[in-house]
């Protein structure tokens, strides 16, 4: 993650200069393919831990990302194993301060009586929020540092093409966890007051994790459309 960070730090630097791309890929250290993804990411964030404005990843590559087990991109999607260890990392951290991160998230087909699940997980510090999306059709959530969880059942089958917007965003101390069927009207799961949080939350400082659970790496959740605004 640390290099990472760097690379999208060095491409910022040399933004300004008169490099060409290929010349620019050779000091960032990435295929020149790959280099789109940096610049962008170069654009929409100060550094490893400085606010950003907006940030938006339609995943046609994986440059921005730490990868373990099963993770690829095609035609706009990532696609991640849910056998438990696979998952995609967001390389710097990000500033949720008076923003919603939006993603939109397709949960994987059923492995024998699993209720294979597509999680987004926002951390900081010592605390987690773990917004899971199953196969069977419910959206739920998890808080790690107070062990709050609430479940809710959308009414909706959220296998193959149906797929749940999932949103948690800041503002004025408080962070609220909503799901979307369509990516326009939200609903609101539950909302929490940070600042009463042992664990060091601080909403400047988040870093974004995609994985998935109780399948295996033919099992795959999907993510699409990352967006911080």
């Amino acid at each position: 993650m640390a290099a990472r960070a760097d690379q999208i730090r060095t491409a910022q630097s040399l933004k300004t200069g008169t490099l060409t791309h290929a010349q620019m890929a050779a000091v960032v250290g990435v295929e020149q393919g790959d280099l789109e993804s940096i610049l962008c990411l170069a654009d929409l964030r100060a550094g490893t831990d400085g606010p950003a404005s907006m940030l938006q990843d339609n995943f046609n590559s994986l440059a921005a990302w730490t990868v373990a087990g099963t993770a690829t991109v095609a035609t706009n999607k990532l696609s991640v194993g849910t056998d438990g260890t696979s998952a995609a990392t967001d390389g710097p951290t990000f500033d949720l301060t008076g923003s919603s991160l939006t993603i939109k998230v397709t949960a994987p087909s059923r492995l024998a009586s699993n209720n294979t699940t597509a999680t987004v997980t926002l951390k900081s510090g010592n605390v987690k929020i773990d917004v899971y999306v199953r196969y069977d059709g419910l959206v739920s959530y998890v808080l790690t540092n107070t062990r709050t969880s609430v479940t809710y059942n959308t009414g909706a089958t959220h296998a193959g093409a149906s797929p749940v917007w999932v949103r948690v965003r800041e503002a004025a101390g408080l962070v609220y966890v909503d799901y979307s069927t369509d990516g326009k009207t939200w609903t609101n799961m539950d909302s929490f007051n940070y600042k009463t949080w042992a664990g060091g939350f601080t909403p400047s400082a988040m870093q974004l994790v995609l994985t998935g659970a109780q399948g295996d790496v033919s099992h795959l959740a999907v993510f699409e459309k990352l967006n911080l605004n």
